[in-house]
């Protein structure tokens, strides 16, 4: 078996959520990105590398709307408190807090939060 790669999809918002996370987390880059050729605005298929992480997107259109449950969440450990807070602060502003940041067993710091686009995070340092 390959790698198992998180595979996004949204109603139309793709191309926001990969440039988003762009701005946020350091070492990050859009690897490739092809629109739909009868609807630009609609990201066909995108790969973000995230730190290291391969994500992949996808819209299916503005009459689909896909939720994402927040069961479903991409999981970071951090190296520094400042990092978590880097990453923590911008997504909690105009996101929704489910759980932290607090200490949890052997973490001095650990937080569910989901983002403005509907994705939930795990962060934690130890």
């Amino acid at each position: 078996m390959k790698a198992v790669i998180p595979f996004l999809t949204f109603q139309t918002e793709s191309k926001d959520v990969m440039d988003y996370y762009v701005t946020i987390f350091p070492n990050t880059r859009v690897v490739s990105s092809v629109s739909y050729p009868d609807q630009p605005e609609l990201l066909m298929n995108g790969q973000l590398k995230l730190n290291g992480l391969d994500l992949y997107f996808l819209d299916m259109g503005s009459d689909d709307k896909v939720p994402i449950e927040w069961g479903i969440s991409l999981y970071s450990e951090m190296e520094s408190e400042e990092e978590f807070y880097k990453v923590f602060n911008p997504i909690a502003k105009d996101g929704v807090i489910i759980m932290g940041p607090m200490p949890i067993g052997d973490y001095k710091l650990a937080t569910w939060v989901t983002d403005k686009f509907g994705v939930t995070w795990q962060f934690t340092y130890k």
